[in-house]
């Protein structure tokens, strides 16, 4: 334990400095191979300050990167791009697929197709594994995001209460800050199209073009204020309440679904106030 908190200290303690000097997050390859060696070991801890560390810097790479990567192996023949399929906090599946395939390089790129935790005990390690490779090599480390990279499917498939087992509900909040700048998909030499779960489709069956996916906005965090959350809520009950009296009026009823004090009445949608329901929230 002690060996790890040192080597993953003095990765973070790398990030942190080039961090400040570039405006670009990176880290020493020495420090990198040392984490692995450590996690083949059984020595997978990573601190609370170093876990914060690459996630805040991972963070910035990725909120820098477009939604549609693209990604070219090299030129020569033994240039490879590995893609990787669902993780779900599999330390061992990792380590042992960077032992046989080898740490990322300019030869060797690797695309995480999302799903990197839930199920297995190991997802923070993996994320942070991942995340410093990452960081490490920008242009070689590619990460998809999956439908669990999503905070509501994480209270139940396991990584929340992994992440506060291991730190606190703070870092979970930090791994989604992240996972929310996760690019949709990456096309492999112009021909190799990955994303996870298979292409978006239009309701007609037709598939959803490359431009559009570029120019889809990346959302807010899960974790915004309770303010702007009520507030969202609030503007989508009053366009359902909307929709529903226009729906009724088209039938010639005039009158709001669920609403059996006005029958026969044409009734506006009201603005409730939902100031008092703070208690209510989760934060």
């Amino acid at each position: 334990t002690t060996t790890t908190t040192t080597t993953t200290s003095a990765l973070a303690t790398a990030a942190a400095k080039k961090f400040k000097e570039q405006d670009f997050p990176t880290l020493s390859p020495d420090a990198l191979d040392a984490v692995v060696e450590d996690m083949r070991n059984g020595k997978d801890k990573f601190s609370m300050t170093d876990a914060m560390c690459i996630i805040s810097g991972a963070t910035v790479l990725f909120s820098r990167e477009p939604n549609v990567c693209r990604v070219y192996s090299h030129e020569d023949e033994d240039g490879f791009v590995t893609v990787v399929g669902d993780i779900h906090g599999q330390l061992e599946d990792l380590l042992h697929l960077l032992k046989l395939c080898g740490m990322p390089s300019e030869k060797n790129i690797y695309v995480f197709n999302g799903d990197l935790v839930d199920r297995g005990g190991n997802g923070c390690e993996v994320v942070l594994l991942i995340l410093a490779m990452k960081l490490q090599h920008p242009q070689f480390v590619h990460v998809n995001r999956g439908n669990h990279e999503d905070p509501h499917i994480n209270i139940f498939g396991g990584f929340e209460e992994e992440c506060l087992k291991k730190y606190d509900h703070g870092v979970f909040q930090a791994f989604h800050e992240c996972f929310r700048w996760f690019p949709i998909c990456t096309i492999v030499n112009d021909h190799a199209f990955v994303c996870h779960g298979g292409p978006p489709m239009e309701p007609d069956g037709t598939l959803v073009s490359v431009k559009w996916l570029e120019q889809i906005q990346k959302g807010p965090s899960f974790f915004e204020s309770k303010s702007a959350r009520r507030l969202t809520m609030k503007r989508r009950k009053k366009k359902m309440l909307r929709k529903m009296r226009m729906e009724e009026e088209r039938e010639g009823h005039g009158v709001v679904a669920g609403s059996n004090s006005n029958v026969g009445q044409k009734t506006e949608p009201e603005d409730d106030d939902d100031d008092n329901d703070d208690d209510d929230d989760d934060d």
